[in-house]
């Protein structure tokens, strides 16, 4: 619920979240790859870009005072990476397309005046707000679930330059008739597992922060 409340007040240009589920009726086969990457070995775990993590949570019964103490935790550890991306020079990430349900297809322009030294990986993902829960610790509202995955791209941009990537989904992406699904793409440095940033939206071109050094 401290990330519902995470992201309620910051926008998805902001931040975005993408709520992987282990063996339960929400569980992909790629929520299964995500978890085994960064090596969960608790619940809730939360990370930030692939180089801040936070293991565990409040008891319901800490209430109200539980889920604004988690809320400020996230909160820090936005502002924390905020700070440490600062001033760096970013790619620009440009997203077309739908989600369906049916047949969803993604087109992502990625550019860059600077280049990055590695190949990195681009992740297409569908997410899912807005599911009715009815959960032991209180919660009624489910989102940011990780609903369907269209597929990694690689990007190679060793220089500047740019390049569009697809991405698309055959079938209908499963959701719930009260849900809302949106897009996301993030691109990954597969050698340091760090996010390199990403898109939330179908928007026009912005630039989001990206490195603050080589690695």
């Amino acid at each position: 619920m401290a990330l519902d409340r995470i992201q309620n007040n910051y926008t998805r240009q902001e931040v975005f979240i993408l709520a992987y589920h282990l063996s339960d009726t929400f569980s992909i086969p790629y929520d299964t790859t995500r978890l085994n990457y960064y090596n969960i070995r608790g619940t809730p775990t939360v990370w930030m870009d692939g180089v801040a993590s936070y293991v565990g949570g409040r008891s319901i019964s800490y209430g109200e005072a539980g889920i604004q103490a988690m809320y400020n935790t996230y909160a820090n550890m936005i502002q924390t990476e905020r700070q440490r991306i600062s001033g760096v020079v970013p790619f620009e990430l440009s997203l077309e397309g739908d989600v369906g349900p049916t047949n969803p297809q993604m087109r992502l322009t990625v550019s860059t005046t600077t280049g990055y030294p590695r190949v990195v990986s681009a992740h297409f993902v569908i997410t899912e707000d807005g599911i009715p829960v009815s959960a032991s610790n209180g919660q009624t509202v489910m989102n940011s679930v990780v609903r369907a995955f269209l597929g990694t791209q690689a990007v190679n941009l060793l220089s500047s330059g740019s390049v569009q990537l697809t991405a698309s989904y055959t079938g209908t992406v499963p959701r719930h008739p009260q849900g809302v699904l949106r897009p996301a793409v993030f691109l990954e440095d597969d050698a340091t597992k760090e996010i390199l940033g990403g898109v939330g939206t179908f928007s026009p071109r912005a630039s989001v922060p990206r490195w603050r050094q080589y690695r």
